[in-house]
This record gives C-alpha cells, sequence and structure tokens, in this order.
C-alpha cells in the first residue's frame, strides 16, 4: 500500500513509538531519529529542524514545547487521549531498488523526490481533511489552518529490504483558524488516505 494510516494510542504509546524510530543506529543522529517538523502547526509553535525527545512528547500532550502553554484540554483521562496517528508513504519496490543500487552520490536525488513526494501528500491532508472538534463533547467541527506532523524518513524495511519510506507522525492536536487549538477529526484522515496515497504517488513520479 502507497499509503497507510494507524493509530498510535495514548500519550505513553506515542512516546514509545518515537523510541522505536530512533533505535536502528542506522538512522540515529547524534542519538535523535532523522525526524524533522512540518505542517502549519509546527509553524505556529515555531518547531522547525530535528525532531527532539522532550518536544515530542509535550506536543503529544497538547503543550507548546517553547513555553509550556496548555494548546487545548485533553479529552477524557489522559492515558486514554489518543495522542496521534502515523501516516505511512512508501515509494514503490522499483524506487527503492533504484536507490539501493545507485552511486551514493546519486541517493539524495532520489531522497529528495521523496521528500516532495511526502509534501505534496501532506500539503494535500492540510487543505482537505485537516478539522478540529469544538464546543462540549466536539459536536461542532471545523477546518483548522493546517495540522502538526513531524515526519520521520526511512530507507529499509524491518527485514532490511531497499524500502524508501516516510512516517508522517500527526498529532491530535491542530490551529483553528481563530488561534486556538482542538482535537482532530480522524475520521477525516481515514477518508482522505487513498487520495493522499494517490497525491504521494503522483508527485514521486513527476520527481
Amino acid at each position: 500500500m502507497v499509503a497507510s494510516i494507524s493509530a498510535r494510542g495514548g500519550v505513553d504509546a506515542a512516546l514509545g513509538y518515537y523510541g522505536h524510530l530512533g533505535r536502528d543506529d542506522y538512522y540515529t543522529r547524534g542519538a535523535e531519529p532523522p525526524g524533522g517538523w512540518a505542517g502549519e502547526g509546527a509553524a505556529r509553535l515555531s518547531l522547525a529542524g530535528p525532531v527532539t525527545r522532550s518536544d515530542f512528547e509535550a506536543a503529544l500532550k497538547g503543550v507548546d514545547p517553547h513555553t509550556s502553554a496548555q494548546l487545548a484540554r485533553l479529552g477524557g483521562k489522559s492515558k486514554n487521549h489518543a495522542a496521534g496517528w502515523d501516516m505511512t508513504f512508501s515509494a514503490p519496490k522499483s524506487v527503492s531498488v533504484l536507490w539501493a543500487l545507485s552511486d551514493p552520490r546519486d541517493r539524495p536525488a532520489i531522497e529528495r523526490a521523496q521528500g516532495v513526494a511526502v509534501a505534496a501528500a501532506t500539503s494535500y491532508l492540510e487543505r482537505t481533511a485537516a478539522f478540529a472538534r469544538r464546543a462540549k463533547g466536539g459536536a461542532v467541527r471545523e477546518p483548522t489552518a493546517g495540522l502538526l506532523l513531524a515526519k520521520f524518513d526511512h530507507h529499509t524495511s524491518r527485514e532490511l529490504d531497499p524500502q524508501l519510506h516516510t512516517h508522517v507522525f500527526v498529532f491530535n492536536r491542530a490551529p483553528r483558524k481563530d488561534g486556538t487549538w482542538g482535537a482532530i477529526v480522524s475520521r477525516e484522515l481515514y477518508k482522505a488516505q487513498k487520495q493522499a496515497g494517490a497525491t504521494y504517488r503522483a508527485a514521486l513520479a513527476a520527481e
């Protein structure tokens, strides 16, 4: 599947997932996973560059990593609060094999193509599938200004076969257009999965 999506449970489970992404030394840079912040939500929080564990944990808890201000109240019991979702964009096998067999000097061009394609897909999600809840019980939903995302690039599968893919962690917090923050409507992400994958594939082919 070109694009897959899965829930990552509560804060503790999602933080463990972050650790999973960084366990393999091949992907680790200075004891941190090769993650990068993305989305309008990250821009509004002035989050850029590598994703550190402390900033990731703060965002999971709905806290501004810089100011420690609570962006929005956690819904229900914190242990049951859905912290976010992993949306993974996987390149076709032929592209992954091409990357593996290419001269190391040529690999960055293929990696850039992957990055451009993922950016196209996440931009599509922000434009069409980003909705936040409001009011008692989240009865009201409204379009957001974007999403809070963390991207993690990988080059092999768990079996160590060539497999270019990017994990995009979608936090369950998004900025509303009035500047406030709210929990997102995850159903819209699932509904947009197929078209987000098609957008990614088309952009990758073009690159």
